[in-house]
């Protein structure tokens, strides 16, 4: 209403002569402040956010004030005309007017921004954020009005960031149910009428009265019948809000649980802190429904025990309710409220369990409530009696059932995450474990191993393994000492590459030169197998960006993992071409074919996808994996009868790629 009525003063101002004009400049920058404080309200009634209520008596404090001194000159002094039409000139109090003013639609576009964050509902982010939207165009135009009449050469939309707003609201309305917009239809018609009505009376009698001379006859020009049509509407405003005062004073403890209640959800909504909930819930119960003692019980681990998790008093130990027995089984089937007094007639509850009788009677129970979650029941509210000679009402134990019925949902959302952060951080604690165990067996592994690999290797320069039987010894024993070397380094980068400790060097590299390097370190494997080695690179294949020991390793990877499953004498291929802005590396095998559950699991770690494999821990492959992604590139394997080849990308220069983009 006050953006219309805005809207309607800027018409007028622009239609009007120069110096009828300010009369309606003024009235634009009375109604201003009335858009800028309704919006804000606005704002914190749709996100929820009345929790201080102090920016809102200060919102329409400055309201007020800023009414009241528009008519003084201090904010508007007087109008001149401007390229545009006319312009206002301002007063003293206006740049402190429109930056309080601008500051409202602000910190209501922050509160929405707020709410959006925090909501996991779809619509209600599809609310904030058409409401944002429209929020944001409303201020550009404002600003653009203040703009153009400081002299700055654009037209002045205010009413169009208005129309713009009015737009947006109107289809988040529609498409979102911004608000209610049968209520507001309800209470508008409501309204409509009694205004209606009370002003026809009210013109009836004055007129009625200047027949018989009693008033004037001039009491029924257009100014009087305005100036009733205010005082008609804000009485019905009064009014409303006597009505709502009267019913807050007579049915005072139905507010008040209500309030209690919807502050609930404010403070629980979002919030996954199980303790927190659990405190915010008991404080509720006790603050609407005046329990002496109130305590939670939730399902163990083992689901065989609803325990004690929080209570108002803590002087009674740990409190505990067998999941199977009669109370807790009467509870589940039932899905609804028992009393005390149901409790000592009901026939089944006759024989109790000795556990069960005790926690009644020690506790002074006279109300267990269950918390519902579909089928399940995750947990259950116990009240004590209330305040000596004073009973649970019916609309008490009403109030009770919506209580635990919003919480439950909540409650069992956290006890469930709190379960699995536990979980999380037991798997954390065992990572760090074993990471820490590898660490100290290669240490303890390598400083042996280190001079074993030196004196294999002198044993085999200095008996000839092919003149006697100790030098055929000493070169088989070398081979191994090699291989448990291979693997303590592959259980190093493992473990370097779970904790990401591994940088990478980037160089701008011929990749040719680091193929030819994996290669010629590979040879004597290859030579043992009486195997051979083609090499096709595509000519002038670029400079690929990349750490080159890091890619000598993943080809070492690859091609000793090319000898040991092709046959004996078989024929090897490594390749590398060019293929949009990468250079792919292809590593082929003449090996067996490898079936979809192989590939599926080829880079998992600790995976040997390969039936034929002989040896390894399986860490080769995953360890290729992830040096590659380190290279932001990709690794895969194309399996056929003739064998496998697996290929990986790396990226060009960024001299490389412009050069790609323009051939393209």
């Amino acid at each position: 209403m006050a953006m219309t009525l805005w809207s309607f003063t800027v018409y007028y101002m622009r239609d009007s002569l120069i110096d009828q004009a300010l009369k309606w400049e003024m009235a634009i920058f009375a109604i201003l402040p009335v858009v800028a404080v309704s919006f804000y309200h606005s704002v914190l009634l749709l996100s929820y956010s009345m929790k201080s209520k102090v920016w809102l008596v200060t919102a329409y404090g400055f309201a007020i004030l800023a009414i009241s001194l528009t008519p003084t000159g201090l904010i508007v002094s007087d109008m001149k005309s401007m390229w545009y039409g006319n312009g206002f000139i301002p007063g003293l109090l206006f740049y402190p007017y429109i930056t309080i003013l601008y500051g409202f639609i602000v910190l209501g576009i922050y509160e929405l921004i707020k709410a959006y964050r925090y909501s996991s509902s779809t619509i209600e982010k599809s609310r904030y954020f058409y409401a944002t939207i429209g929020a944001c165009i409303c201020l550009l135009g404002l600003m653009s009005d203040a703009l153009a009449s400081r002299g700055l050469t654009i037209y002045p939309l205010g009413v169009i960031g208005n129309i713009g707003f009015l737009l947006i609201c109107s289809y988040a309305i529609l498409k979102y149910q911004l608000f209610d917009v049968n209520m507001v239809i309800r209470r508008g018609a409501m309204y409509f009428v009694i205004t209606l009505v009370s002003i026809g009376l009210i013109i009836a009698l004055i007129y009625s009265a200047s027949l018989i001379g009693l008033v004037d006859s001039q009491l029924l020009d257009w100014k009087v019948i305005g100036l009733i049509v205010v005082i008609v509407a804000l009485l019905l405003v009064v009014i409303r809000w006597l009505q709502n005062q009267l019913d807050r004073l007579f049915h005072r403890s139905k507010y008040d649980y209500l309030r209690a209640m919807q502050t609930l959800n404010v403070k629980t909504k979002e919030i996954t802190d199980l303790d927190y909930i659990i405190d915010a819930l008991i404080d509720t119960v006790i603050t609407t429904l005046r329990a002496q003692k109130v305590f939670l019980l939730l399902p163990d681990q083992q689901e065989k025990n609803f325990m004690q998790v929080s209570s108002h008093d803590d002087k009674y130990g740990s409190i505990s309710l067998p999941f199977n027995g009669n109370l807790a089984s009467w509870l589940r089937d039932n899905k609804d409220i028992i009393t005390r007094q149901s409790i000592d007639i009901m026939p089944q509850f006759q024989a109790l369990a000795i556990n069960e009788q005790i926690l009644l009677d020690t506790l002074e129970v006279e109300i267990l409530a269950p918390l519902n979650v579909g089928d399940r029941i995750t947990g259950i509210l116990v009240l004590s009696s209330k305040e000596p000679n004073h009973e649970y009402s019916m609309e008490e134990i009403t109030i009770l059932k919506l209580l635990v019925s919003q919480m439950a949902a909540t409650l069992d959302n956290a006890r469930l995450y709190m379960r699995e952060k536990m979980a999380y951080m037991d798997l954390q604690r065992e990572y760090k474990e074993r990471t820490e165990f590898v660490d100290a067996l290669v240490h303890e592994v390598k400083t042996p191993l280190t001079a074993m690999l030196a004196s294999s290797e002198l044993l085999k320069e200095e008996l000839n393994p092919e003149y006697s039987v100790l030098g055929e010894l000493a070169s088989n024993m070398d081979d191994a000492v090699q291989n448990l070397n291979r693997r303590i380094s592959e259980l190093v980068q493992f473990t370097k590459l779970q904790r990401t400790e591994i940088t990478l060097n980037l160089q701008d590299i011929d990749i040719g030169n680091v193929i030819h390097e994996a290669v010629a370190q590979s040879s004597g494997l290859i030579q043992t197998r009486q195997q051979t080695l083609d090499i096709d690179i595509q000519p002038s294949i670029g400079m690929v960006k990349c750490d080159p020991d890091r890619v000598v390793q993943i080809l070492l990877n690859l091609l000793t993992n090319a000898v040991r499953y092709s046959p004996a004498g078989d024929s090897l291929l490594v390749k590398a071409y060019r293929e949009g802005n990468n250079v792919i590396i292809g590593v082929g095998d003449g090996g067996q074919q490898l079936t979809l559950k192989d590939i599926e699991i080829l880079f998992t770690p600790y995976q040997q996808g390969r039936k034929k494999a002989e040896g390894g821990l399986g860490l080769g492959l995953y360890i290729c994996q992830q040096l590659v992604k380190l290279h932001d590139g990709r690794i895969w394997v194309e399996s056929t009868e003739k064998g496998n080849e697996f290929k990986f990308s790396l990226p060009l220069t960024a001299r490389e790629e412009i050069g790609e983009n323009i051939i393209n």
